[in-house]
C-alpha cells in the first residue's frame, strides 16, 4: 500500500516522481485497505545489510521503547469493497492515478497523471467536480504528484518540478498558485530542486526540498514549514534534515536496491511524522517545535529471500521489456541487503491524528 493510495496521504515518491497509480482504462474501485500481517518468512539470503538515511539528532527527544513487532496475525484487517468509480474505457476512464483520497464531504478525490486533472466523486460514485487540466494559465498544471485538502474544503494540487502548489475551492475553482522562490531553495546548495509537498488543516504548506539524485552523491533533503502566502519576509522554518545514500555509487558499479527510503506525514495540527524506514522509529516532531518523540521497536526485519531477489529481478525486466539486454546488464549489478528495511510508509488519517505505518516484509 503506498502514501496518497486510500490513505489520504500524497501520492509523490522522495524521488519528485509520481507514483504509478493506476493504468489506462483501469475502473477505479475503492476499498477499506488494512495492512495485512504476513506469516514467518523464509529466513535464506545474503549480501550487505542496507544502508539507511542520516537523520536528525535524537538529543532531548522523548524515547519510548516498545517490546515485539507491532503486528499480529490476528489481527489482519480485511478488504471491503466501498465504492466504484470509473469505467474501463470511454470518456470516465482513468489515465494514470497516482493519488486517491477520501473527501471529507463524502466519497473521494482522485489524481490523474496523465490528464492532469483531479476529480471529486460523491459518496454514490458520481463525478461533482472537476479541476485541472495541461497548460500553463491560471489553474492548469504542467504535471501532477500529490494533492490534499484542508480543513476548509480548499484542495492544494502539488508540482514537484519546479515545486508549485495550486489552490483551488470546495467548488473547483482555481483561487491562486504559488512557486517556490529563488530565495526558499536557496535553502539547498546547488543545482536543481525537487520538492514534495504537504498542507496542515490550517492550509500551511510544508515542503521537502531535495536536489537531482546523482551517482556518488547523496541527496540531502530539508523539510520546510513555509508562511501561508508568498511573503519572503516570513520565517521559513527548516522541521528537520535528513540525508540518503546514493542508490549508484558510479555510473558503472552496483545498484543498490531494497535500502530505507524516509517517509513523512503531517498530521491536521501540524506536527510532522517522520520514520527513516530501518531501523524501527516513529518521529513525531510537535509544529511549535517542542520535545520531538520518539517511538522504537527493537528486532531485525525480514531477510531478502530468494524469492524477493527473484520479484525484483522480474520487476526489472518488465521495466525494460523493450531493451532486454539493458534488464539483463542492470540485474548484474544489483546489490541485495542482507535485511529488508522495517518500514516503506507511514501517515496520519485525518481528522483523528491516527498514526498507521506499511512494513516491508518477505512476503509483501
Amino acid at each position: 500500500m503506498t502514501k496518497g493510495g486510500l490513505s489520504g496521504g500524497r501520492g509523490q515518491r522522495r524521488d519528485g516522481t509520481s507514483g504509478e497509480g493506476g493504468r489506462a482504462g483501469l475502473a477505479l474501485a475503492v476499498a477499506c485497505v488494512i495492512l495485512a500481517a504476513c506469516g514467518p518468512a523464509d529466513r535464506r539470503g545474503n549480501g550487505t545489510q542496507p544502508s539507511g538515511a542520516r537523520g536528525p539528532d535524537d538529543a532531548g527527544a522523548e524515547v519510548r521503547t516498545e517490546d515485539g513487532d507491532g503486528w499480529a496475525t490476528e489481527a489482519a484487517w480485511r478488504l471491503e469493497l466501498d465504492l466504484r468509480v470509473g469505467s474501463r474505457d470511454g470518456p470516465d476512464a482513468f489515465g494514470r492515478l497516482v493519488q486517491v483520497s477520501p473527501r471529507r464531504a463524502g466519497g473521494l478525490w482522485t489524481l490523474d497523471a496523465q490528464s492532469l486533472m483531479a476529480r471529486a466523486f460523491d459518496d454514490t460514485g458520481r463525478e461533482v467536480v472537476t479541476l485541472g487540466g495541461p497548460g500553463e494559465g491560471p489553474g492548469e498544471l504542467r504535471h501532477a504528484n500529490g494533492m490534499r485538502e484542508a480543513g476548509d474544503g480548499r484542495l492544494a494540487v502539488f508540482e514537484a518540478f519546479p515545486p508549485r502548489l495550486h489552490w483551488f475551492d470546495r467548488d473547483g475553482t482555481w483561487l491562486a498558485s504559488r512557486a517556490v522562490s529563488p530565495v526558499t531553495i536557496g535553502a539547498v546548495d546547488g543545482g536543481p530542486r525537487f520538492g514534495v509537498w504537504d498542507v496542515t488543516d490550517e492550509g500551511v504548506p510544508l515542503l521537502d526540498v531535495f536536489g537531482m539524485p546523482m551517482p556518488g552523491r547523496a541527496v540531502e533533503h530539508h523539510l520546510l514549514r513555509l508562511p501561508p502566502a508568498e511573503d519572503e519576509s516570513l520565517r521559513v522554518d527548516t522541521v528537520l534534515s535528513w540525508s540518503v545514500p546514493p542508490r549508484l555509487p558510479s555510473m558503472t558499479g552496483p545498484i543498490a536496491v531494497l535500502r530505507p527510503q524516509p517517509e513523512w506525514d503531517v498530521a491536521p495540527d501540524g506536527s510532522v511524522v517522520w520514520t527513516p524506514g530501518a531501523p524501527y522509529e516513529i518521529w513525531t516532531l510537535p509544529a511549535d517545535g517542542g520535545t520531538a518523540r520518539i517511538v522504537r521497536r527493537p528486532g531485525e526485519a525480514d531477510r531478502v529471500t530468494a524469492a524477493v531477489r527473484s520479484a525484483v529481478e522480474d520487476q526489472l525486466r518488465r521495466v525494460q521489456g523493450e531493451t532486454p539486454g539493458l534488464a539483463e546488464s542492470m540485474i548484474e549489478r544489483l546489490q541485495f541487503p542482507e535485511r529488508l528495511p522495517h518500514l516503506s510508509g507511514v501517515w496520519v488519517s485525518r481528522p483523528d491524528r491516527t498514526v498507521y505505518v506499511a512494513r516491508f516484509t518477505a512476503e509483501s
